[in-house]
């Protein structure tokens, strides 16, 4: 019996997996009434995504500045110039993430307001005078008596 060749036996670590398949991105063409509604946040989250990027994409040219410029002449004032300019970039990456991160927040939390009245809406007219709900957007409709059940001892 012959051994096997190296070229027939996996690599060590290496697992055979089948390949994933992409989700379509056509299926996101579901949320697009929702994000019409309130396109202005959706294009200054773009425009925040952009500038996060732009600045991710300047940070090492900042820092090729600061070592090339900053330390060649070892002056103070160089060195205070390039390690500003790291500074600055840093700071709109630092502002750009925040928004990228916020904005859809800010998305999440307009439609769930709208949810919110949907629902109360919904109760009052099919007859409900009460809902259990940690929801405090349905406390907008005097009419439905709210408790939240994560709560039993408010009322």
């Amino acid at each position: 019996m012959t051994p096997p060749q190296a070229s027939t036996l996996p690599a060590a670590g290496v697992t055979e997996t089948t390949p994933r398949t992409k989700a379509k991105l056509g299926s996101l063409r579901a949320l697009w009434p929702f994000v019409r509604r309130h396109m202005g946040l959706f294009v200054s989250w773009l425009v925040a995504l952009a500038v996060a990027s732009a600045a991710t994409l300047s940070l090492p040219h900042a820092f090729k500045q600061m070592i090339d410029h900053g330390f060649s002449n070892a002056s103070g004032a160089d060195i205070d110039k390039a390690f500003l300019g790291v500074f600055a970039v840093v700071v709109v990456l630092a502002l750009a993430s925040a928004a990228i991160l916020s904005l859809p927040y800010a998305f999440k939390q307009m439609i769930d307001h709208g949810f919110s009245k949907a629902s109360g809406a919904l109760c009052l007219a099919h007859g409900v005078t009460m809902l259990l709900s940690s929801d405090r957007g349905i406390s907008a409709f005097p009419a439905l008596q709210v408790r939240n059940p994560l709560r039993p001892d408010a009322e």
